[in-house]
């Protein structure tokens, strides 16, 4: 969809072409569009002289002789081409203009979202569609309104798309100025200060004020006119930029979608406040995680683990339905044998990869609720693949348990296991060493239960300090 600097370009681009020229015909190809009575609408404009073209939001402003202004907007594909030679109409013309210097624009739109009103001058002050808009960026000097109008629980980047609250602002570039300001974008708008609000405001200008500069941004289908290509898309730093990594941090950028358009943030940049600290704790398999994790909740700490989140994934039945689609022998009696399903991702990286996709982002999903409902100030998430998971982004701070794979081996005799074999080539896969230095504390490798629970609570007690 054309945003306010598309809109801007359309309009720098229109100017020198209509500016002084008169309306000598108007051919209207698709009537739906119209807001205006058809017979009134061909017949006042025709005759009429473009004064000047305006902007407002994201609408056109048409000011024609005779005290007329025709307001447009182009919604999702809409754009004015001019005809050349003998082309008679392109091919999604919708209404199409002839001029007096015989000059022929039309307006082209795909899916026929646009529309076109034709209104007096001095109707223009009390048309809802133009007087309900908020003010541009540009044009807010005290927050202080716009503050009242953000007091709602909404997420940030459904309020600044808003165009009540904001005018000018649409997906691209709410994404680009929320990870500018370093604001998740599901954060609660009343949750913003004075600062944060008055941050918002000055980046959207700096974003709009250089999409402009660039002719906005060509993205998907859009174009501002025919052979008119932006050049803003070049300088997006996060819009469309999933799988890439953070120009800031180098963490991975996440696609999600927020009240219906997809959006893409910095999980770590953009971390989303909850006013309470999250603990990750994290190990290999038999390193004692449970252990460390149990101490904590025996402490009157709330804490949940992942393992328990996955287990409990496995007897959902869309779940199982799913996997059975690819991991067939490991679906016995509608039930996942996990220990088939561990043999099958051991020996196959792409069902491995696939069971990942499935599996982790509905733990996200879980940690992400627990941690938003937790009652305490700290809470405690123990998630083996935190940093495979790309999770880590949710911990302020990180405790990894160490022990050696003979450890790992006297753990899993301990519990009984068959397959040790197997756990240890998971854990061999395991990312834990090459992530030590994010971790906030790793323990002293193999010692005891005792000494673990010493250790805990030395980096508990920093902790409540910090706090």
């Amino acid at each position: 969809m054309p945003e306010l600097p598309e809109v801007e370009t359309v309009k720098r681009i229109l100017t020198p072409l209509l500016v002084n020229k008169t309306i000598k015909q108007v051919e209207i190809l698709y009537p739906k569009m119209i807001l205006s009575p058809i017979d009134e609408f061909s017949k006042n404009l025709e005759g009429k002289t473009f004064l000047e073209i305006k902007r407002k939001g994201k609408y056109l402003l048409f000011y024609l002789s005779g005290d007329f202004v025709l307001i447009s907007h182009l919604r999702m594909e809409g754009k004015y081409i001019e005809l050349y030679g003998e082309e008679t109409k392109s091919s999604h013309a919708r209404v199409i203009f002839t001029l007096s210097d015989g000059k022929r624009v039309s307006y082209d739109d795909t899916r026929c979202f646009g529309i076109m009103k034709l209104i007096k001058v001095d109707d223009l002050p009390h048309e809802e569609m133009i007087n309900k808009l908020g003010q541009e960026p540009f044009d807010i000097k005290d927050i202080s309104v716009l503050k009242e109008k953000l007091n709602t629980n909404t997420p940030i980047k459904i309020s600044i798309m808003d165009q009540t609250i904001i005018s000018g602002l649409g997906n691209i570039y709410a994404d680009e100025v929320l990870f500018r300001c370093k604001l998740n974008p599901l954060t609660p708008s009343k949750d913003l200060n004075d600062k944060q609000i008055q941050n918002i405001v000055d980046n959207a200008v700096i974003v709009l004020n250089k999409a402009i500069n660039l002719g906005g941004s060509t993205v998907k289908s859009y174009h501002a006119a025919r052979g008119v290509d932006g050049k803003f898309q070049n300088e997006l730093l996060v819009y469309g930029k999933k799988g890439s990594t953070c120009p800031t941090c180098n963490y991975h950028f996440k696609k999600i979608t927020v009240g219906g358009r997809g959006t893409t943030y910095c999980p770590k940049c953009q971390k989303l406040s909850y006013n309470k600290k999250v603990v990750g704790i994290v190990g290999k398999i038999a390193s004692g995680k449970t252990t460390a994790l149990n101490y904590f909740k025996e402490l009157g700490y709330e804490t949940i683990s992942s393992d328990e989140i996955v287990n409990n994934l496995y007897q959902d039945k869309e779940i199982i339905q799913k996997l059975k689609r690819r991991f067939a022998s490991a679906v016995v009696d509608e039930s996942v044998n996990k220990k088939i399903l561990k043999e099958i991702i051991l020996n196959d990286e792409k069902k491995k990869l696939y069971l990942e996709s499935v599996i982790h982002p509905l733990v996200e999903e879980k940690l992400l609720s627990f941690i938003e409902s937790a009652k305490g100030k700290l809470v405690f998430i123990e998630v083996p693949l935190l940093f495979t998971a790309n999770m880590d982004y949710m911990c302020d701070y990180i405790i990894g348990i160490d022990v050696s794979e003979q450890k790992q081996v006297e753990n899993l005799k301990k519990r009984n296991t068959e397959d040790v074999e197997s756990y240890l080539k998971l854990n061999r896969n395991n990312s834990f060493d090459e992530n030590i230095n994010k971790m906030s504390h790793v323990t002293k490798p193999n010692i005891s239960i005792e000494e673990l629970k010493n250790e805990l609570n030395e980096f508990l007690n920093k902790i409540l300090m910090e706090c």
